[in-house]
């Protein structure tokens, strides 16, 4: 499971995750992305096997290998999210304009593509994740449903079918 809060990482994920990943998750993998300056945050998993920690991984290069994400929900994290059929818990960052990452989070959530989790509500409790993370990636039905619903959503092709919108437009064949 993929852990990544943006390039440059959140100190405040950064530490619920240290809470939430204090002891093993049964079954499960954990690369855990700190953010470049963010590599303390790690320390307290040298030795764990289930959990690998870096301050920056190229995302487009480990999709393939990975069964979902913990992450926010960026317009681009989404797109990639639904082109790959990724399924992932989503934890929007409450501090970005009109809040849009939630309602990108929501979406997902409502195709059943994705669970959302806000930010204030780990801040509360951090417990709420963990929970999540073994009922959502502890259960291969789920995971199975969720990653289909997520590749319905995406739309690998935009980019060459944006290309043929802009030929007709300009006034260019098919």
């Amino acid at each position: 499971i993929l852990v990544m809060m943006g390039s440059l990482g959140s100190t405040t994920m950064n530490d619920i995750m240290q809470q939430v990943l204090d002891r093993p998750v049964e079954g499960l993998q954990f690369l855990f992305v700190t953010g470049r300056g963010n590599e303390d945050a790690g320390r307290a998993f040298e030795g764990r096997p289930d959990v690998k920690v870096v301050p920056y991984v190229d995302t487009l290069a480990i999709y393939p290998f990975i069964s979902g994400m913990i992450c926010r929900a960026g317009a681009t994290t989404i797109a990639e999210l639904t082109a790959r059929g990724i399924p992932a818990i989503l934890v929007p960052s409450p501090y970005v304009a009109g809040n849009h990452q939630f309602y990108n989070a929501s979406v997902l959530k409502d195709a059943g593509a994705a669970q959302l989790v806000e930010e204030k509500t780990l801040l509360e409790n951090p417990e709420v994740l963990r929970d999540t993370i073994r009922g959502f990636f502890g259960s291969p039905m789920i995971l199975e449903s969720a990653a289909k619903n997520a590749a319905q959503l995406g739309k690998p092709q935009a980019a060459a079918d944006m290309l043929q919108d802009m030929r007709i437009l300009c006034g260019g064949s098919r």
